[in-house]
Order: structure tokens, then C-alpha cells, then sequence
């Protein structure tokens, strides 16, 4: 069960014995969610620090004041994974040299809010393709010297990754899609080969019934500019960030528009 708390949490056990578990930080809208289990994936303790509702504090403020009053998340444990969601990301295919022009690439494809720009480059698993990834700067920087030994991965990569691991030896066209709490993300794997990757900005969140009709919209127009796909499968991530009451309402209504076509 969840602990929630604005300001500080106690750790269950010492700094000496942090050793011996692992770390994952999950960043969302609203603040941290953790999980620190053993390595047998039992865990010791989960909870989520919220941020301090001040407009003015920038991100990586917010994470400095929990990271302050929370001296346990960086404890040195056996493993510390941190996952975030980009902003934007763009796929590069095998061969292609961004060495020194990522912000370039991003610029010309994408539109950048301030403060947001090109943070890193990763490569996929069992794919030769890779990701440039966008988020906001200061937070990216400020966690890379606290953390300087912490893989820092986006919830994209991962997504990619599970969709690519998922599809592995299919020969069939598949949509695999996931709901965040601000996006929908979307990739088509055919034949083990990314076909495309995107995400869509879900910006209707004064209910579970708008926002997943928002994301049916996106879902309906890009099923329009694709010429042959066989199915479309929901993935599930181990991950805090799906927005599970809209994702439960979006299969739901994909049923039923699967339903009528086939009678």
C-alpha cells in the first residue's frame, strides 16, 4: 500500500542495509512515486512524495525539496533506475549520425516549450534504431549529479522496448498502445521492424470518459493512415505512470467498435 506524504517519509530500514535493494523513482505531474524492493523483487517499501503546490518552483526545485527532506532516495542501494516522461522523442534510424546536431534534429521536427530541449540519445534493445529524447533541461542536469551512477531512462524507451520484446517472431501488424497520464503512446511493430512511434498530447482530463475519448480520436486517425493492421494490443508496463481508470474505458469502447464491425 501507497504511503502518501507532502513532506517527508521514514525509511523501514537503515542506510547501512540500503545496500542490499534496489531503487526505482518514478517522476510524474505530480511528484515521486518509489519502490524499493530486494533482489528478489520483494518489496520493502513504496509511496509517493508529493510535490509543494508552488507555481513558481521550477521541477527540478520540487525534486531538490523532496530529494532534501527525503535523505533515503539517495541512500547508496545495490541499483537506482529513475524513469521520466520525455516530452517529445524522435526515432533515428541505423546509420544515421546525430552526433552534435541532436538539438538540431529535435528543433526542426518539433516544437520545444522554454527550458526544454535534447537531453539524451538511447539505444533500443534488440533494435539498431535509436531514441533523441527532449525533457526540461535543469531537471535532467540536476538529476544526472545526484544520481551520476543512475540509469535516467524515459517511460518511451521502455514502452518501445516492452512492444518490441512483446512482438518478437510475430509475423502480424500490431498497434501496441499505452495511456499515460498525459499522453497516448503508439508504436506499430510488423515483421520484429519499428514501422512508427509517437505519442499524442491528451489534454481533456476532467474525466476518465473525455480523456479516453481523446485518445480514441487519435487512435481512429492514425488507424486511418495505416494500410494493413491486424490488431492492436494494450501493453502493460511495471510502471505507475499508466492512467489505469482511462486505459479500462478506452478497451472497453475499442470492444465494442470491434463488436459492430464484426456483425
Amino acid at each position: 500500500m501507497h504511503e502518501h506524504s507532502s513532506t517527508k517519509l521514514t525509511p523501514v530500514f537503515s542506510e547501512s542495509e540500503a545496500k542490499l535493494f534496489v531503487m526505482s523513482i518514478y517522476i510524474s505531474v505530480g511528484g515521486l512515486t518509489f519502490c524499493i524492493y530486494s533482489e528478489k523483487e520483494s518489496i520493502i517499501q513504496e509511496g509517493v512524495l508529493l510535490f509543494r503546490k508552488d507555481s513558481l518552483l521550477s521541477l527540478s526545485e520540487k525534486i531538490s525539496d523532496l530529494v532534501f527532506k527525503n535523505p533515503f532516495l539517495t541512500y547508496s542501494y545495490s541499483k537506482t533506475e529513475i524513469s521520466f516522461e520525455a516530452s517529445h522523442f524522435l526515432l533515428i534510424p541505423p546509420g544515421i549520425d546525430t552526433e552534435g546536431a541532436e538539438n538540431l534534429w529535435l528543433q526542426s521536427s518539433l516544437i520545444l516549450s522554454e527550458g526544454e530541449g535534447y537531453i539524451e540519445k538511447f539505444a533500443l534493445n534488440n533494435s539498431s534504431i535509436n531514441i533523441l529524447s527532449s525533457w526540461d533541461i535543469e531537471t535532467f542536469l540536476f538529476l544526472k549529479r545526484t544520481y551520476p551512477f543512475c540509469q535516467i531512462k524515459p517511460i518511451q524507451v521502455e514502452f518501445i522496448e516492452g512492444a518490441i520484446e512483446k512482438a518478437k517472431n510475430l509475423n502480424n501488424s500490431i498497434l501496441f498502445i499505452y495511456l499515460t497520464k498525459t499522453h497516448l503512446l503508439t508504436t506499430i511493430i510488423q515483421e520484429n521492424k519499428i514501422i512508427l512511434a509517437n505519442q499524442y498530447p491528451c489534454l481533456e482530463k476532467n474525466s476518465t470518459e473525455s480523456f479516453s475519448n481523446e485518445a480514441l480520436f487519435f487512435l481512429g486517425n492514425l488507424c486511418k493512415q495505416v494500410d494493413t493492421l491486424d490488431s492492436i494490443q494494450f501493453l502493460e508496463l511495471n510502471s505507475p505512470f499508466q492512467e489505469k481508470e482511462s486505459t479500462d474505458l478506452l478497451q472497453e469502447k475499442l470492444k465494442k467498435i470491434n463488436h459492430s464491425q464484426t456483425n
